[in-house]
């Protein structure tokens, strides 16, 4: 299926927008391309060569022969194969790893082609998540892994310093006229503080970066850094007021039609004011983060949307990302202020009933009834309990796997996965 066909079946919802990548250069107007792969790429053909926004990541992806190929290699590929120009300029729209990397093969062709490197840019607060990501390179991988896939090993996808640093860094604006096309780049806080977005008023062309990735915003990640859920919205809106035709997203296959492109950068900032206000309100009126989690209510006109599944994030992780932004990480109830540990409230509770078997018959009977959630607390405490004892190791494992089945997020699949596969471990 063909880009275009590719995005008027997911504007329908035939067809999920985050399938498997088309994997090559498609035309969105005469002079612009997009890449649509494990990330998406936007390239921009000037008078003074391409101006390549997202070169791509590392992971390495299959095209439809089976090839294994890193995703910003394919994209070099097909650059080099389809515009035959050097690369003026290269910006990021934010430092995580799978839009940063495979800008040394353009400077390799600059210099074979005896042209001047390309210049590299990204808004200021870059400088500090490279920093942040050294710090905790290992980490990172771990959590990484845990999101993607359930497993803890990612040393094909976790943090290298082969990226290019940018040389031209920006605060709020940038304006840039580079062979004659105007390129304006934008900062706002969203899913990350160095988070940029360009617009290309020429083809009315709005590069969004992750401020859009055909799913619930990734406002709420469990395991990353604070995430900006009003300031968010606010970016939706302005790329909104410059009414553009075609929406190039971060991930995903592109939207057509002004109108459509309207509504759904309108829709995605709704539904994140929508959350971020009740929250706010609720906190106003003292409520503990438990009861804000249980109020908060979103629309099913809005959280149906093709667009804005919770297939990647969830509404309870914005939540409490939000509470986090403006309360700090303690939720109001006072035995988790400096609680017991797990393993003491697992003997207390052993105790208490009598013994271990019996918490790992109720452990069942809470799978049965439907009740996962409790299941999941009790049968922590079975195998915290009984380190020694394989069948309780088991049932925590299939409650694990169950919850991970059930779950419609990859965040919340992932994490359940990894705890089973540290058990097994």
């Amino acid at each position: 299926m063909k880009m275009i066909e590719k995005s008027e079946a997911a504007w329908r919802g035939e067809i999920s927008p985050m399938g498997a990548p088309v994997n090559e250069l498609s035309k969105l107007t005469m002079d612009v391309w997009f890449f649509n792969g494990m990330s998406n790429m936007v390239v921009v053909n000037t008078a003074e060569g391409l101006v390549i926004i997202d070169p791509g990541a590392m992971v390495q992806t299959a095209s439809s022969d089976g090839t294994l190929l890193p995703d910003c290699q394919r994209k070099h590929q097909a650059v080099v194969e389809s515009c035959g120009q050097p690369v003026s300029t290269v910006i990021y729209t934010h430092g995580h790893i799978d839009h940063i990397y495979g800008v040394e093969q353009y400077r390799c062709d600059s210099r074979r082609e005896r042209q001047p490197l390309p210049n590299v840019i990204a808004q200021e607060a870059f400088a500090a998540r490279a920093f942040r990501y050294r710090m905790t390179s290992g980490y990172n991988d771990i959590i990484n892994g845990r999101q993607f896939g359930g497993s803890t090993d990612m040393d094909a996808a976790g943090y290298s310093e082969d990226f290019t640093y940018p040389n031209i860094l920006f605060r709020d604006e940038l304006d840039l006229k580079i062979g004659g096309k105007r390129i304006l780049v934008r900062h706002g806080r969203g899913e990350t503080d160095d988070h940029a977005w360009i617009y290309l008023p020429d083809e009315r062309i709005v590069c969004t970066g992750d401020f859009f990735i055909w799913a619930m915003p990734n406002a709420g990640n469990p395991q990353k850094v604070q995430r900006y859920s009003l300031e968010w919205a606010t970016a939706l809106r302005r790329m909104a007021n410059l009414q553009p035709e075609i929406l190039a997203p971060g991930h995903g296959v592109p939207i057509i039609g002004q109108e459509r492109v309207s509504k759904a950068l309108d829709d995605t900032a709704t539904l994140l004011e929508h959350i971020h206000n009740q929250v706010l309100q609720l906190m106003n009126k003292g409520l503990r983060l438990e009861r804000i989690i249980e109020s908060v209510k979103i629309p099913d006109d809005l959280i149906n949307l093709p667009y804005l599944r919770p297939s990647y994030d969830e509404p309870e992780f914005i939540i409490r990302n939000i509470w986090r932004h403006y309360g700090g990480w303690y939720d109001g109830v006072p035995s988790h202020l400096k609680p017991a540990s797990e393993k003491a409230l697992a003997r207390e509770v052993i105790s208490l009933i009598g013994d271990q078997d019996k918490l790992m018959e109720r452990v069942e009977k809470l799978m049965a009834e439907g009740d996962i959630r409790v299941a999941t607390h009790l049968a922590e405490w079975t195998c915290l309990a009984g380190a020694d004892n394989a069948a309780a190791q088991d049932l925590a494992k299939r409650v694990y796997l169950e919850r991970s089945r059930r779950e419609t997020s990859v965040m919340a699949r992932g994490v359940y996965s990894a705890a089973a596969n540290e058990i097994s471990d």
